[in-house]
């Protein structure tokens, strides 16, 4: 099953998000199961927005990949205290 993931990091700046972002490397070795990813600051907040083919796929990424350039960036082990909102997909088109 297809989800959305709608995610509100706390306290992310975009000098952050851009170190996550560079260590991750989503664009050079895209993760399994990531369909899009995009990005953007809407009032001092991060908003982030992925598709994934599955929520398993979106959890091993998070382990395997993201947990750890996280960590690395901030020197926070702990995750933040919501996790994103996941929905199932009803109706995705790509252009």
């Amino acid at each position: 099953m297809a989800i959305i993931r709608l995610i509100q990091p706390p306290g992310m700046t975009r000098e952050a998000y851009e170190a996550v972002d560079a260590k991750v490397g989503v664009e050079a070795d895209p993760p399994e199961g990531l369909v899009m990813h995009c990005a953007a600051e809407a009032n001092g907040t991060w908003q982030i927005v992925e598709v994934w083919e599955s929520e398993q796929d979106a959890l091993s990424f998070d382990s395997d990949r993201l947990g750890p350039a996280i960590a690395e960036v901030t020197g926070s082990s702990s995750p933040p205290s919501s996790g994103p909102a996941v929905y199932e997909i009803q109706h995705l088109v790509l252009l």
